[in-house]
């Protein structure tokens, strides 16, 4: 397997690095700032289907905008206001309609990120005049805001944020020697970790997403502009190595999880447009099936047939028996698909036609004579191969007899069915109710036969 990249333009021409999330119902909305410095939105108009108009939300930033859903189920979107502020606008449940903005005070040198976090609780991460990170959360849900409060390090770019498999909170990013770092919770509300590298050498903020399955994935763009992406090896654990994920981005990237739980990726790429990319698995070309040869089965016996194929590892497939003989051993291969000596892959079901190995004398008449041993009477059912259909012929009690005629050029299969043996259910093809099976030729000149059924 290997990776593809499809790369999607969601169009326009912006001034910002986009931000996204997947909203209420899995549809994936992104937001980002206009040449007129406002906000504008565009959002899916199916689960994983195509996309609206963008539409505009009005102000006037200085940031890279950042989004989540609220405790309702309804967008929040952050930005940098012109007096250094964070600003919010939100929906009060899926679809609703949008707030006027409201500000979240502070004075801060980056863009917002922001995440809902366990509890139904928003989480808003910025970078301060000093350099450092600061956060401010809800106190309840959809509720009032806690102060800010730090972070502490020197950092050079906007943060990012994101859940951890225990639902605590972990934010990213760039420090001043240009590598991605980050600092986590282990579980909700629980005490932050010092500060760790991720490494490596970034034109970009980080921008994170936990992954189904627990892992976390952060992407940040390197200093050959391509995106770049690593991720943790198993739940809440070590990290992987720095892999490239593809595509050329002109601002910081963000990420969010598509409905099927994949990766996406918004940036905007040479021309200021918006793009969507995603990677998806590109499975390696089916190696060529193993192959063998056909046996030749035409003019063998049916039972001859199995081992023949089990020996090529081919399988046994269906057989054409229109004689009403069920014994192998009186049955000639007569025709065979495939051909003897074809080239086929191994497990290929070999299909043949069948005929009676000997021909039967002609028989004009068949008398049949009830001498069960149990003294039970039997059903007599006659199967025609020219009609293809079994015939009731009647009930013979004990010592009683009848005869039944055979037209010429015929194959007839005589069945007598004794309801009483176990698991019979009274059909003249159950093994289980057979007393007697007799195959026979018809002919008006042959001979009379009697069958007597012990």
């Amino acid at each position: 397997m290997s990776w593809g990249l499809e790369t999607q333009s969601l169009g326009g021409t912006w001034t910002s690095g986009p931000g996204a999330v997947l909203q209420t119902g899995g549809r994936l909305v992104v937001f980002d700032r206009g040449t007129d410095n406002a906000m504008w939105h565009r959002w899916q108009l199916t689960r994983n289907g195509a996309w609206s108009d963008w539409g505009p939300l009005g102000g006037t930033w200085t940031s890279d905008p950042d989004c989540a859903l609220n405790a309702p189920g309804g967008l929040v979107v952050f930005a940098r206001g012109t007096d250094g502020a964070i600003w919010h606008c939100w929906q009060e449940g899926p679809d609703g309609d949008w707030s006027g903005w409201a500000s979240l005070g502070g004075q801060w040198t980056s863009g917002p990120s922001a995440l809902l976090q366990t509890g139904g609780r928003l989480v808003v991460f910025a970078r301060g005049t000093d350099n450092a990170i600061w956060h401010r959360w809800q106190l309840s849900p959809n509720g009032d805001w806690s102060d800010w409060g730090p972070l502490g390090g020197t950092w050079t770019s906007d943060p990012g944020c994101a859940l951890n498999a225990p639902g605590g909170l972990v934010v990213f990013a760039r420090g001043t020697d240009n590598a991605i770092w980050h600092r986590w919770q282990e579980g909700p509300d629980g005490n932050w970790s010092g500060w760790a590298s991720l490494g490596g050498q970034w034109t970009s903020a980080p921008s994170a997403a936990l992954l189904p399955g627990g892992k976390l994935s952060v992407v940040a763009r390197g200093t050959d502009s391509k995106l770049w992406q690593r991720s943790q090896v198993s739940t809440n654990g070590s990290w992987g190595s720095w892999t490239l994920f593809g595509g050329t981005a002109t601002s910081d990237p963000d990420v969010a999880l598509n409905a099927d739980g994949s990766l996406v990726v918004f940036a905007l790429q040479p021309g200021n447009a918006v793009a969507v990319l995603r990677k998806y698995w590109v499975p390696d070309p089916a190696p060529e099936p193993e192959r063998t040869t056909v046996p030749r089965l035409v003019g063998l016996l049916s039972s001859q047939i199995l081992p023949l194929l089990q020996a090529a590892r081919l399988q046994l497939g269906q057989i054409a028996n229109t004689t009403g003989e069920i014994r192998s051993d009186r049955l000639r291969v007569i025709a065979q698909d495939p051909a003897p000596g074809a080239s086929v892959a191994v497990g290929t079901r070999v299909n043949y036609r069948v005929e009676l190995a000997q021909q039967l004398q002609g028989i004009a008449s068949i008398q049949v004579q009830n001498r069960h041993q149990q003294g039970r009477p039997v059903e007599i059912y006659v199967h025609d191969s020219a009609t293809g259909v079994w015939t009731h012929k009647g009930s013979l009690t004990i010592g009683a007899n009848s005869t039944l005629s055979l037209s010429s050029g015929r194959i007839y299969t005589i069945v007598a069915v004794d309801p009483g043996l176990t698991n019979c259910n009274g059909r003249p093809d159950n093994v289980s109710c057979q007393r007697l099976i007799w195959g026979a030729r018809g002919d008006s000149e042959g001979v009379p036969v009697t069958l007597t059924i012990f």
